[in-house]
């Protein structure tokens, strides 16, 4: 009887090459990634300026300046974050009229006093009155990306463009994408409805809402 030590070789090397491409199909802990890390939403902080000139010899705003100015407020209201910035050039005397005024008219919309400062830069040639705030902008991650989706996948990953969708539609229609850095302030509560409630029930009334008798509830069988 002959040996052959090539009869034993040959099964060994194949266990190795299964064993082996079996390794590479375990996913990793670089495999582990959640949407939020595959498709990431950037915050970025931007600056929103609005430039008025102010009228020779007088510094009230125009009726067009009062439009613009409302908005600008609109948005500093809605999506605004630190103050409000009033930059007029030093010594100019139309364009310090005007910022008074800019600035009554923020009051009169609904922007605070303390949330309004007031600063000058040097004259030069120009006299117009700059206005600007900070606000957040979300920008999420380009999506479409079909390389190599009809290659096998032996570790059976999800596709590359899975979930990029939902984090764009998120990206998009949040009010305020500085709510992604940190949770927005709580606003007051409203005193009167606690007072109206306490009232009620200190008077034996009912606290609860009314229900509505015609409304009929019905289990779908």
């Amino acid at each position: 009887m002959t040996w052959k030590p090539f009869d034993k070789l040959l099964p060994m090397m194949a266990i190795l090459a299964i064993v082996s491409g079996c390794g590479t199909a375990i996913n990793g802990a670089e495999d582990a990634l959640t949407i939020q890390e595959q498709h990431p939403i950037s915050v970025d902080r931007q600056m929103v300026t609005l430039i008025l000139t102010p009228i020779s010899g007088s510094g009230t705003l125009s009726d067009i300046d009062h439009v613009r100015l409302r908005t600008f407020a609109d948005g500093y209201l809605n999506q605004g974050h630190g103050p409000l910035m009033i930059i007029a050039p030093q010594d100019h005397l139309d364009a310090h009229l005007m910022a008074g005024n800019v600035e009554r008219a923020l009051q009169e919309i609904g922007v605070t006093a303390g949330a309004v400062k007031k600063t000058n830069y040097a004259k030069a040639t120009g006299r117009d009155v700059v206005l600007t705030y900070a606000h957040y902008v979300a920008t999420p991650s380009a999506c479409g990306v079909w390389t190599d989706t009809r290659r096998r996948d032996r570790k059976n990953l999800r596709s590359p463009n899975f979930g990029c969708a939902t984090q764009n539609n998120l990206a998009a229609m949040i009010v305020d994408p500085h709510d992604l850095i940190a949770p927005a302030d709580m606003t007051s509560p409203d005193s009167a409805i606690r007072i109206r409630s306490v009232r009620a029930f200190r008077e034996g009334k009912k606290t609860s809402t009314a229900t509505d008798q015609t409304i009929e509830a019905r289990i779908a069988e």
